[in-house]
């Protein structure tokens, strides 16, 4: 079993992903489990070193760290990294360098894929972790969920959705050949957007690979057990343009309508309700995009133009979500009632820790 975790100048956060997944159980899982942490940030190479080493005495991972020379998009540096490492059929995971492995993770995923033989599964995702402190502290905003077996099932296109396939970390993978010509149906529906630049046009190729997946008459599987919990940084959520880090969340779901829309996609229509939800977030963060620089007019301008998208739906009040969301900006309170319940219910990120730690045991 292969375990890709790339990481990009996360380094605080990294230190407790890889405490996570070592005190994952692990008894069921009948093969070597590898672990290769994958820097996209050059400059980090001395630290990233010191912090993999720190858990090198926990023998039941082989440990690995590939070190990029220059900095990849994004997704090139996910899928290149599974590419150049995972064995033919071997089961792979991949986890984002903020989120935590839940206890039952390894395990739950790796028996569910193997049992239904399928070629990709999504699990659930807690998202309710917040860091701050530099990664010191951390709070959970809501109460842990008490780990049930319960099996994957196969899924189908209008079930996807209901597992967030956009993010990234409840995905896990058997590398084969489906697989392989999958991820490169996705890659291709993502090139089409040439117009695009690389990160725009390749952030949710998460999302469109299950798709993919099920036109190459792959098998998906949903598992609802909670098995990753996705981490933010408090600090970096203040600071971030519209809580968003290095994208503009109302964009990238307009991209996302326009693969939806492709010739291979557009023909499902079990797929209709994800892009009207598509359409409505666009809609809601529509006045954030025309004032975003990372955006820009010209290309928000080219988008629209390639995108079956109604312009008259932007005559609706749910743009005011944008408006609303400038003005946090512009009044500098962004995040401020996360910070308030960070500051009231967090603590010291080892003891956190340890307390997911006990959840291996209920």
């Amino acid at each position: 079993m292969l375990i890709v975790i790339p990481t990009y100048r996360r380094n605080a956060c990294l230190r407790w992903v890889l405490q996570s997944l070592v005190q994952c159980r692990t008894e069921r899982i009948d093969e070597p489990i590898r672990v290769v942490v994958v820097n996209n940030y050059p400059p980090a190479k001395a630290e990233i070193q010191s912090i993999v080493d720190r858990f090198a005495q926990h023998r039941q991972f082989s440990w690995k760290i590939l070190f990029r020379e220059t900095t990849l998009p994004a997704a090139e540096n996910w899928y290149s990294s599974i590419c150049e490492q995972a064995q033919p059929n071997e089961v792979v995971m991949i986890n984002a360098d903020d989120d935590l492995f839940f206890p039952w993770s390894l395990e739950d995923r790796y028996l569910e894929i193997r049992r239904l033989d399928a070629e990709l599964l999504l699990a659930r995702l807690d998202s309710s972790l917040i860091f701050s402190e530099q990664a010191e502290r951390a709070c959970h905003l809501a109460r842990f969920p008490a780990p049930q077996p319960v099996a994957a099932r196969q899924l189908s296109f209008q079930q996807i959705d209901d597992f967030a396939p956009q993010h990234l970390s409840n995905h896990c993978y058997r590398f084969t050949e489906r697989f392989r010509q999958s991820l490169a149906r996705a890659q291709e529906w993502c090139d089409a957007q040439h117009w695009l630049d690389d990160h725009n046009r390749t952030l949710f190729i998460t999302l469109y690979l299950p798709y993919a997946m099920l036109l190459c008459q792959g098998t998906v599987a949903g598992l609802a057990t909670p098995c990753v919990m996705r981490g933010r940084e408090l600090e970096e959520l203040q600071a971030a343009k519209y809580g968003v880090p290095s994208w503009n969340h109302g964009f990238i779901h307009l991209c996302a309508l326009g693969v939806l829309d492709n010739t291979d996609l557009r023909p499902i229509r079990e797929l209709d309700l994800v892009r009207e939800k598509f359409s409505d977030e666009f809609v809601r963060w529509f006045l954030t995009c025309l004032v975003d620089a990372r955006v820009g007019r010209k290309q928000l301008r080219q988008t629209l133009g390639r995108v079956r998208f109604p312009v008259s739906r932007l005559a609706s009040w749910k743009t005011l979500h944008g408006m609303n969301l400038i003005l946090r900006d512009l009044m500098r309170v962004r995040g401020w009632r996360l910070g308030r319940a960070s500051r009231r219910t967090s603590m010291p990120m080892q003891v956190f820790m340890d307390r997911l730690a006990t959840l291996a045991s209920s």
